[in-house]
């Protein structure tokens, strides 16, 4: 796969931690949830093939919305929740060049998903700096259970 499109973030739009951004810049999040990808590129969920699905869905993404600030990856992102399938993500998200943050749902493997996507993982409750915006993310994820909560 060739990389998608990344327009680089200006002075005003930042980046991770950057606290220079003016406060009335709007930020372009792209968020993309349910990737459902698989160790096997052919890997298959309800007749679809995942990683091409996925591929094709993050490239038009961030072509019609450029410029982009920021991936937020939400929930189920590998079904089979194998290393092969989350180091597959973290080398593509990388690609991108752009701030990711990835939280994961009930078919991914909390351990795993931390180990292979790393600073990309983030944590069951997190706050994250980008300019001035501060997003915060939070794990309902129950383990073992279709549903979450948050308590």
């Amino acid at each position: 796969m060739s990389a998608p499109k990344k327009t680089e973030p200006t002075s005003k739009r930042g980046g991770r931690g950057d606290t220079d951004a003016a406060s009335d810049v709007p930020l372009r999040v792209v968020q993309l949830t349910d990737s459902h990808l698989f160790a096997d590129p052919a890997g298959k969920l309800l007749g679809l093939t995942t990683r091409r699905s996925f591929e094709a869905v993050l490239a038009l993404a961030i072509e019609r919305s450029a410029p982009v600030d920021a991936l937020v990856m939400t929930g189920d992102l590998v079904h089979d929740g194998s290393t092969r399938g989350y180091r597959y993500l973290r080398r593509v998200l990388e690609a991108t060049r752009l701030p990711c943050f990835c939280i994961p749902g009930n078919h991914d493997q909390r351990d795993r998903m931390g180990e292979c996507l790393g600073p990309l993982n983030v944590a069951d409750l997190s706050v994250q700096r980008l300019g001035t915006w501060k997003l915060i993310f939070v794990d309902s994820t129950s383990p073992g259970e279709d549903g979450g909560w948050i308590a």
